[in-house]
């Protein structure tokens, strides 16, 4: 157990100096670029997730207009039949 926590501590310690080496060296650039990959990519799931969003609710709004003509059909058939009716 405290060969894990050791080995944790390590690496966290060997993480940081590491990433203070490279901001140092590099200027952040790769910091930088790997914020911007991260936000364009994040741009482009934000606008498939909006068309996505944009299509199901078409799809819902057809659905829903077929759904009110199929139950206004069915109504003019009982009438036509007379089935909805209690003599």
């Amino acid at each position: 157990m405290f060969k894990l926590i050791k080995r944790i501590i390590c690496l966290s310690i060997i993480s940081a100096i590491a990433f203070v080496v490279i901001s140092f060296m590099s200027g952040g650039k790769v910091f930088r670029w790997f914020g911007e990959t991260v936000n364009k990519k994040s741009e482009q799931a934000a606008e498939k997730a909006d068309k996505i969003k944009e299509t199901t609710q078409n799809v819902k709004d057809t659905v829903k207009e077929s759904t009110e003509k199929i139950r206004k059909t069915g109504a003019q058939i009982e009438n036509v039949i007379g089935r909805g009716k209690d003599d």
